[in-house]
């Protein structure tokens, strides 16, 4: 489910390309909406990370940790 108020729903119904994007992006994220919300439990539940840097994976390379951005 997702809702949007205000401004930004005019500007998205009358902005054809960007509502055919946003609903592209959404179909995208629907078959791996439960892998979310069960990592989202997981880190929750354990105290751990969602998201952690690369570097924690490539703590060996001098680029992971120099090269952040």
């Amino acid at each position: 489910m997702m809702r949007i108020k205000g401004d930004l729903s005019d500007y998205i119904v009358n902005n054809s390309s960007l509502a055919v994007n946003l609903i592209s992006a959404l179909n995208q994220r629907l078959p791996i909406t439960r892998y979310i919300y069960s990592q989202m439990f997981a880190s929750n539940y354990t105290g751990g990370s969602l998201i952690y840097p690369l570097y924690f994976d490539y703590f060996n390379d001098d680029d992971a940790l120099s090269n952040i951005e």
